[in-house]
């Protein structure tokens, strides 16, 4: 019997109890709606209750300018890897130039060491307006002692990475990273979709 992948399985439970609810319009009557406000960092519009804004990636912060709950991870998993998407930067600067950061905590799920790469072609950030953004070789901006492009994986061990991506002006609409493993032929997509 062919095992299933859990990440489908989960996406076909979800599937299953949205058909299953039924919908209300009176249920929402007397009951406080989120109200929009401002990101304290980047200024984009978005809900109040958010523990991080979806444009820029910064904590959401109270009225006295402290931090409340913290960033709000990403998780993604599939057959070989679980990636954990960890922080976007998009005004990184790095000696007077600036760029999109993207940190990425990746885990083996697997019981054998595997060797990765950083730079993945597949990999992009998708703007608002379509526009799709490939990472930028660490060495192409001299920062290849700064973060590791190349490592190793170990069974059930995880490391976090950085990509670097050209500056984005506009709001970031989905970020797609590709796990392509060096020692098999299996690669993985994972896709985070900005609200």
């Amino acid at each position: 019997m062919e095992k299933k992948d859990p990440f489908d399985e989960l996406l076909m439970h979800c599937l299953d109890d949205t058909k299953a609810r039924v919908y209300d319009n009176k249920a929402t009557e007397g009951k406080k709606i989120s109200n929009l406000v401002n990101c304290m960092n980047c200024k984009e519009v978005i809900y109040e209750n958010y523990r991080y804004c979806p444009n820029c990636g910064a904590l959401t912060v109270d009225d006295s300018g402290e931090a409340t709950n913290g960033f709000n991870p990403l998780v993604m998993q599939k057959k070989i890897f679980r990636v954990t998407l960890l922080e976007l930067d998009r005004d990184f600067n790095l000696n007077g130039e600036y760029f999109t950061r993207l940190k990425v905590r990746i885990e083996n799920l697997t019981e054998e060491r595997i060797h990765l790469s950083l730079t993945f072609v597949d990999s992009v950030v998708i703007n608002n307006s379509g526009r799709q953004f490939a990472p930028i070789d660490n060495e192409e901006v001299d920062i290849s002692d700064m973060f590791d492009s190349w490592f190793y994986l170990y069974p059930h061990a995880h490391r976090d990475g950085v990509m670097i991506f050209p500056e984005i002006s506009e709001r970031i609409k989905s970020v797609y990273i590709c796990c392509n493993p060096q020692n098999t032929e299996e690669e993985e997509l994972f896709r985070f979709i900005f609200e």
